[in-house]
């Protein structure tokens, strides 16, 4: 999936579970991508065809709403190649914690001149 604006390209990698594309990484790529505040009318926004598809399935699971957007996610996942594997090894909590959105307050981001990830407050 990618975003370009301007001369800057975002690229987000999904890496799916057993060489298959898998629902969890494409509707967090989607809720990215839609947090991102990409338009399909920004004439500075490119978004490939895979990017438009996973940002237009976290819209429509959001439905315009947020009130339960975390539950809605979480049974989303679990229902999800990636999530049955979570729920089948015992660790229906984790996917819980996946699907919060804004739910810590850092951010990491990745200096490429250190070679790490630093961890900056979330906003």
């Amino acid at each position: 999936l990618a975003l370009a604006r301007g001369s800057s390209a975002v690229h987000l990698v999904c890496a799916g579970t057993d060489g298959h594309v898998t629902l969890e990484d494409v509707l967090t790529a989607g809720a990215i991508l839609d947090a991102a505040a990409c338009d399909e009318d920004a004439p500075n926004d490119v978004l490939d065809t895979d990017a438009f598809s996973a940002r237009d399935q976290f819209r429509q699971l959001m439905n315009g709403q947020r009130d339960d957007l975390t539950d809605r996610i979480a049974r989303t996942f679990r229902t999800s190649l990636g999530g049955a594997n979570l729920v089948a090894l015992g660790m229906d909590a984790d996917i819980k914690a996946a699907a919060g959105i804004d739910s810590l307050p850092v951010m990491p981001r990745l200096e490429p001149r250190k070679n790490q990830l630093i961890i900056y407050p979330n906003g």
